[in-house]
C-alpha cells in the first residue's frame, strides 16, 4: 500500500504530464513560431518543448539553465524578468502547475498586470504575459474596433495586438 506522501507525489506527476500535454494547442494558437519565451519552472525540460520556440527556464543563471531556487523576495523575480526582457524575451509563460507564483509573489504578480499584457489565460493549462510592444505594419488588419479602441489582427503570427497611441505603438492582447 502507498503512503499519504507517494500518492500525493503520482497526484502531482499526472497533473504534470495533464498540463504538459495540453499546453502545444495553446502556444501553436496563441504565440509566433519565432517567439522567445520564459518559462516559470522547477527546471522541468519539458516545459521548454513550446513547439520549435526558443524557451529559457525562469529563473535561470547567466547561462540561462536552471537556477535551482526561486527568488528569495519578490522584488528579486522582478528585476529577474525585467533583466530577461532586455535580453528579448518575449513572452513570460506560466503554466498551471506554477500559478501558486502569482499568490507568493503578490509584488511580482502586480508588475506584470500593470505592465505587461496578459496574452492567455487558461488556467487549467497556463497563462502566457507578452512582455513587449509591437509596431503596426503592412502585416495587420483592423478586426475590431469600440469605444476608440481599435483591435489588430497580427496576420503573420495570428495573434491579437491593441492600439495604444497616436504613434501606432501596439501592445499583445
Amino acid at each position: 500500500m502507498k503512503s499519504d506522501s507517494q500518492i500525493e507525489g503520482l497526484r502531482k506527476d499526472i497533473l504534470r504530464r495533464e498540463v504538459i500535454q495540453r499546453i502545444p494547442e495553446v502556444v501553436d494558437t496563441s504565440l509566433p513560431s519565432n517567439a522567445k519565451v520564459i518559462v516559470v519552472s522547477t527546471g522541468d525540460s519539458d516545459l521548454l518543448n513550446l513547439g520549435g520556440r526558443q524557451a529559457w527556464h525562469f529563473p535561470q543563471t547567466e547561462d540561462g539553465v536552471y537556477a535551482g531556487y526561486y527568488p528569495a523576495e519578490r522584488t528579486e523575480a522582478i528585476a529577474h524578468l525585467e533583466a530577461l526582457r532586455t535580453k528579448r524575451r518575449n513572452f513570460l509563460f506560466l503554466p498551471s502547475t506554477a500559478l501558486w507564483w502569482l499568490e507568493h509573489y503578490a509584488e511580482f504578480k502586480q508588475h506584470l498586470e500593470s505592465h505587461h499584457r496578459l496574452l492567455v489565460r487558461q488556467e487549467d493549462r497556463c497563462l502566457i504575459f507578452a512582455l513587449h510592444r509591437l509596431k503596426l505594419d503592412q502585416s495587420c488588419a483592423v478586426v475590431q474596433g469600440s469605444g476608440g479602441r481599435a483591435v489588430f489582427w497580427l496576420k503573420h503570427s495570428g495573434m491579437m495586438v491593441e492600439r495604444m497611441n497616436k504613434r501606432e505603438q501596439l501592445c499583445v492582447l
